[in-house]
């Protein structure tokens, strides 16, 4: 029988032998939470609070807004999105402000001034995956309450580490189905959370959750579909190697 409630992803606290292990537990296999993970990979607390907009004061980055549906820099959903450009300090205090505003912002370590301010934290803890992070696909990103990036799926293993706030992230294993591909095609333009859906639907597809809080790690294996929300204003680490 199907479920609309989906089963929660395994959360263990980060350590030595979870680094020593996770190759034969995880890699490639499932994701996972790792919590306390801080102290493996410093931007977690390098960047919180009030520090991101101290080391870019006056620098402006890409800024993209919707009305009502998901946030996407893919083109097959970019027709509701407004592009414009803000700095740090100015989208932290619209995105706390009162009332309804779906906003996200990033900060692209691509860029070479991004990159020599923080690639210093950038690194993966020691250990768990064989390549450090590609700084092309790397990138800071802030959220307001309500945003939601749809779901979709990156080439290459990929950790999403909460800086600053929680999300909400479900997760879908790879899949060849034409009936799920097309479930997880609506749940993309959907303009609400997953949850919404879910409650819609009378078979939704299999799928993984996690809230993720400041200093987590969500492990996301190579070809896993992921949608992710936010719950409040946050701010979010995507490293892919």
């Amino acid at each position: 029988m199907t479920t609309k409630v989906a089963a929660e992803i395994a959360a263990v606290p980060f350590s030595a032998s979870v680094v020593d292990r996770f190759e034969d537990d995880f890699l490639h296999r499932r994701p996972v939470v790792l919590t306390g993970a801080a102290h493996g990979l410093p931007a977690l607390s390098l960047w919180a609070g009030d520090a991101l907009a101290g080391i870019f004061p006056d620098e402006t980055f890409p800024c993209y807004e919707s009305p009502s549906g998901p946030i996407s820099t893919h083109t097959d959903l970019r027709g509701g999105v407004l592009e414009t450009a803000m700095t740090i300090a100015a989208f932290t205090a619209r995105a706390a402000a009162p009332g309804p505003w779906r906003a996200q912002l990033r900060v692209r370590l691509s860029d070479p001034l991004v990159r020599d301010r923080l690639e210093p934290g950038l690194r993966y803890p020691a250990g768990l995956f064989a390549s450090p992070a590609n700084p092309d696909v790397t990138a800071v990103w802030l959220a307001s309450p309500g945003s939601r990036t749809p779901v979709h799926r990156d080439g290459g293993d990929g950790l999403l580490g909460q800086i600053a706030g929680h999300k909400r992230a479900h997760l879908f294993p790879p899949e060849s189905d034409p009936a799920v591909l097309e479930q997880i095609a609506a749940i993309r333009s959907f303009p609400g959370p997953y949850e919404a859906y879910a409650a819609s639907c009378a078979a939704p597809p299999p799928c993984l959750a996690a809230t993720l809080s400041p200093g987590d790690v969500l492990y996301i294996p190579s070809g896993w579909f992921h949608d992710i929300d936010s719950l409040d204003v946050s701010a979010s680490l995507v490293l892919r190697n």
